[in-house]
Order: C-alpha cells, then sequence, then structure tokens
C-alpha cells in the first residue's frame, strides 16, 4: 500500500473530507494528487496530517512498509517472524530450513547472528 493509499483509507475510516484530513496542512488539490499516487508528500506535513486527525503513526506506517521496504529489508522481516514462529512451535525443521536460507544469503549480521544462535541450539536438539 502506497502513503497514498494509506491516508485515503484513513480518510474514509474517519469519515472526513479530503479538505478537512489536510485543513491548514496543504491545499486540497495538493493532497489530492498525493492520495492518487500523482505526487509525493514531504515528511513534515504528512506527519502533520496523521498528529492533526489522532492516526497512530506506527499502525500507519505498518500499512506501508512492505511497499517502501527494500527488498533485503522485507525478506529480513519476514525471515525474523517465521523463525520466532517456528522457535515457539518447536518446529526445528523449519528453524534448520531458515537458518540454511540465512547462511545463503545476504541479510543483516544482526539477523545473521540470531539465526546463527537458534539454528544450532536447533541442530543440537533433534
Amino acid at each position: 500500500m502506497t502513503i497514498g493509499e494509506a491516508l485515503k483509507e484513513e480518510q474514509d475510516k474517519l469519515g472526513l473530507t479530503e479538505e478537512k484530513m489536510v485543513q491548514g496542512i496543504m491545499s486540497k488539490s495538493a493532497y489530492s494528487r498525493v492520495i492518487h499516487n500523482e505526487r509525493n508528500i514531504s515528511s513534515k506535513a504528512l506527519v502533520k496530517i496523521l498528529f492533526k486527525n489522532g492516526i497512530d503513526i506506527i499502525t500507519f506506517f505498518s500499512k506501508i512498509e512492505d511497499t517502501y521496504l527494500s527488498e533485503s529489508s522485507n525478506l529480513e522481516k519476514k525471515l525474523s517472524c517465521a523463525i520466532g514462529e517456528a522457535v515457539n512451535n518447536h518446529e526445528v525443521d523449519k528453524v534448520k530450513l531458515y537458518y540454511r536460507i540465512i547462511v545463503n544469503s545476504d541479510v543483516s549480521s544482526y539477523l545473521f547472528f540470531q539465526e546463527k544462535i537458534i539454528g544450532k541450539k536447533a541442530i543440537n536438539m533433534s
């Protein structure tokens, strides 16, 4: 989901017009171009809109992160979640699989070392 799509979704959820959504921050026409993905929005204007309308920033950014994260960051996020789930469910084979994926990919050193520790424990458990 793009920033514009997420803003439009929040606007609809709040039952606001375009004008009310951005009143005092930017023009209705500029905002309209943002929500139709025809124009970028400054971070300052985005934050002002979110605060003005009581939109939770963490929730908002979680909606758009898959669109704006790099491919490797997206992979790291998905692998990290999958590892945690596999460990919590005691799925040793899955942990081993994720360990092999991480060892053979270009992921952050944090995720690499996290999986190295978890993966070795899983290998020793079986």
